[in-house]
């Protein structure tokens, strides 16, 4: 609390009870068309990642390409399995631009196995919470030619006489 002399106030400084705390945001943007392959990582690793962070790595690949994850290091603090409903920071994987299911959120320190995307486009978000630490993640990626897909075949020209 403090006094605001000017008026001869009581004022308190600080946020309001229902406020929301304050979330770091980062994106990370990963296309084959610039570079095929290299590591991402948690922000300040090998350090202790920030509290009450959310990371996004975005992968962009071409038509005919997958995207190929694969955890050198893995400690994000919480234990498996890392449900929504829990506290524990995370690293979750989606083959869409919203999240979906299919491969199941990680934490605590065991390496996540060998991931593949189903086309050509791959995310991995991080979110860590206010209340313990870890010192994160580093992975390697790589972009690879998907045999299976198909490039779509080119529009048909249409003209009038």
């Amino acid at each position: 609390m403090y006094t605001d002399f000017s008026a001869g106030r009581k004022c308190f400084r600080g946020n309001p009870l229902n406020a929301r705390k304050l979330l770091r945001v980062c994106t990370f943007i990963y296309n084959s068309s610039e570079v095929s392959n290299g590591t991402f990582s948690t922000p300040n690793y090998p350090g202790v990642y920030p509290r009450d962070t959310e990371c996004h790595y975005l992968f962009y690949g071409k038509s005919n390409e997958k995207i190929y994850i694969e955890f050198a290091y893995f400690d994000v603090e919480g234990v498996p399995p890392c449900l929504s409903d829990t506290a524990s920071d995370y690293v979750e994987f989606s083959n869409f631009r919203t999240v979906d299911r299919k491969i199941p959120r990680h934490c605590g320190n065991l390496r996540p196995t060998k991931i593949e995307s189903d086309a050509d486009f791959f995310r991995v978000s991080f979110k860590s919470n206010d209340k313990f630490d870890g010192t994160g993640f580093e992975a390697f990626y790589q972009f690879r030619n998907n045999p299976g897909a198909h490039a779509l075949p080119p529009f048909p020209t249409f003209c009038r006489r």
